[in-house]
């Protein structure tokens, strides 16, 4: 609790509202005075040394993540019995959609519910592939993921881990919510946050958005991590959709070794199986391949070189007609460029004449 004559609010802001109080701080709805923008404010209280420790780490991982999918730091305060964290503001977190939906007895749009995953994976990805201080999130749960107006994700509570990727202040069974930590974190001889348990956590929400039903949820604490600690395929439903049950079972591998990566996840495009072959992904590769049939009708029919880049074009679409979820890589368009061939949808120039290239975006 603040002191008296202190205010939790930094100078330059006003307070809009309260959003939600946890075990490691207040969250609050600010608006900056001199622009009318809308911030978060996370209060974490400066008690203990350990208290501080956490504050700077989670400004520092802000710091060092800059990234979409990742809530962005707008500036850190330090207040004589608070350290204020001010960062963006999202319309509602997915644990708020979740509830809204389930309220109702409805289902996430399986199409929005892939976009949150990717989103999610995105950030995922960046946090775990850092050339230098690479880590975990680890305490991945819908209340740590924001949601803006479009239902566009960003991850927010890194404070969880350091760069090692271990939880430095607290173990699995003192964080988060049991319903999303994996079986590792659960095994008293390895409670650390890693990126595979990310990846586990990152599983169990999906279920949720997918059935509308906890997939470890009811009954007492001890069923739960019984039922977490057993987990299998067989125990996911046979109602779920054949190319959302083959997902979720790579996300929810009991093995950490043998679980999907976050690059996997995301770079891979192997969250876009769920949606079948009519993805946006499909209809992209629809417009690649009809963009590459208008420069066919281009290319003068007498010569010799552009007459190998018309062979090389039409390899790749017939490729990508057999490819549902791969995407065309970046071509160089250019007349003055001979192609040498590396596969059917790989392509190397070398230049013929000393002229710039234009590139196609």
């Amino acid at each position: 609790m603040a002191q008296k004559g202190e205010s939790m609010i930094p100078p330059g802001y006003t307070l809009v509202r309260p959003i939600n109080e946890g075990a490691f701080g207040r969250v609050l709805e600010i608006k900056e005075s001199s622009t009318g923008q809308s911030y978060a404010l996370k209060l974490i209280p400066r008690l203990t040394e350990a208290d501080q420790k956490r504050a700077k780490r989670e400004v520092s991982i802000l710091e060092r993540f800059r990234q979409a999918r990742i809530v962005g730091l707008h500036e850190s305060v330090v207040m004589e019995t608070y350290h204020g964290i001010v960062m963006d503001l999202g319309k509602r977190n997915l644990k708020a959609l979740m509830t809204d939906f389930e309220s109702r007895n409805e289902l996430i749009p399986l199409e929005v519910a892939v976009q949150i995953c990717i989103d999610i994976a995105e950030g995922l990805s960046v946090m775990h592939n850092h050339p230098t201080n690479a880590m975990a999130h680890g305490d991945l749960k819908p209340e740590n993921v924001l949601l803006s107006e479009d239902n566009r994700a960003m991850l927010c509570d890194l404070g969880a881990a350091d760069a090692s990727g271990v939880n430095t202040s607290h173990s699995a069974k003192e964080i988060g919510t049991f319903e999303y930590n994996s079986p590792e974190r659960l095994d008293d001889t390895d409670q650390r946050g890693t990126p595979a348990s990310d990846v586990w956590s990152l599983g169990v929400m999906l279920h949720r958005m997918v059935t509308g039903k906890p997939l470890f949820g009811g009954g007492s604490l001890a069923s739960m991590i019984r039922a977490i600690m057993d987990f299998n395929e067989s125990k996911l439903s046979t109602s779920i959709p054949t190319a959302v049950r083959s997902v979720l079972v790579r996300l929810l591998e009991p093995n950490p070794d043998s679980r999907a990566t976050s690059t996997q996840l995301f770079k891979g495009r192997l969250l876009e199986r769920m949606l079948g072959p009519e993805t946006p992904l499909s209809k992209m590769k629809d417009g690649q391949i009809q963009s590459l049939e208008n420069k066919l009708a281009e290319l003068t029919e007498n010569d010799k070189a552009l007459q190998e880049m018309k062979a090389t074009y039409h390899r790749i679409i017939e490729s990508l007609s057999l490819k549902h979820v791969e995407k065309l890589p970046p071509l160089i368009i250019n007349p003055l460029y001979a192609f040498q061939i590396r596969d059917q949808t790989s392509v190397e120039l070398s230049p013929s004449q000393s002229h710039s290239p234009r590139t196609r975006p």
